[in-house]
């Protein structure tokens, strides 16, 4: 029976050096990373040193439309995996690469990005939280999860099913991917190598997967909304968003003795 190995990293930098590092001292014959399908020839291209990390990104920026500063965000979260990819080339054996997520669906996911930064921006300047615009965000979130959550998982599983030992990485993998890729027996092994304080606006989102948008109330949606507003004088004033976090994380739940830890 294949196995999947679901890495779970965070959207932090030191959650993706731990992931580089997991990457670079264990084997196994596929590596699933969460970026457009299109880009898969272009990641290979530099995975072999024939395309520069710039030229990378470029391409990135072309394929899906999205600009640099959501590109530079994305980048802060995943440039020490891209940077390893290289040095897995000399492992044995050396791992096919696939990119598993729609490239349709990563622009999707870019504007429903702009749609946060432009609420969390009024929210900001002028104080007032539209409550309705919200809800409608995160219902929209869900739904677009939901798809490009099946889309991933039909892509994953149809390259898969050709190695007997893949790894996936991830934000997050719930359930349902276990169930998705059991159901189709794979044998799943889910490893989180770091562990965080969700920010405000991550723990409504996932309040809303578990109860539904509309069973959260307009008080809920504030509260959390405001939190987030707050998180963001953090993150906006701070050059390094890892040392942001982890401030907010003391300063916000003092009884923390520290944001992460290592579980390997």
């Amino acid at each position: 029976m294949p196995t999947i190995i679901a890495l779970i990293h965070t959207r932090f930098r030191k959650g993706a050096e731990s992931t580089a590092a997991w990457l670079a001292g264990n084997s196994y014959e596929s590596l699933f990373l969460a970026l457009p399908t299109d880009l898969e020839k272009f990641l290979k291209t530099y995975m072999d040193g024939e395309l520069s990390g710039e030229d990378l990104w470029r391409s990135y920026s072309y394929l899906t439309g999205v600009q640099m500063p959501f590109i530079n965000a994305l980048r802060y979260t995943i440039d020490p995996i891209i940077t390893v990819l290289p040095k897995l080339r000399h492992k044995m054996p050396e791992p096919e690469l696939y990119c598993y997520q729609d490239t349709e669906s990563c622009i999707e996911a870019t504007k429903l990005t702009e749609r946060v930064v432009l609420l969390e921006s009024k929210g900001r300047m002028g104080g007032r939280i539209d409550v309705g615009a919200w809800r409608a965000l995160l219902r929209d979130e869900l739904d677009f999860e939901v798809f490009e959550s099946r889309r991933s998982f039909e892509n994953i599983a149809e390259n898969a099913v050709s190695h007997s030992r893949n790894v996936v990485l991830s934000q997050r993998m719930g359930r349902s991917f276990r169930s998705y890729m059991e159901a189709r027996r794979f044998d799943v092994e889910v490893i989180y190598l770091k562990h965080y304080w969700r920010s405000p606006l991550e723990s409504l989102r996932a309040m809303v997967r578990i109860q539904g948008v509309d069973n959260v109330s307009d008080d809920v949606i504030v509260r959390y909304i405001q939190g987030q507003l707050k998180y963001l004088e953090y993150i906006l004033y701070s050059k390094d968003l890892d040392a942001a976090h982890e401030k907010w994380t003391m300063e916000t739940h003092p009884n923390l003795q520290k944001l992460t830890h290592d579980r390997t």
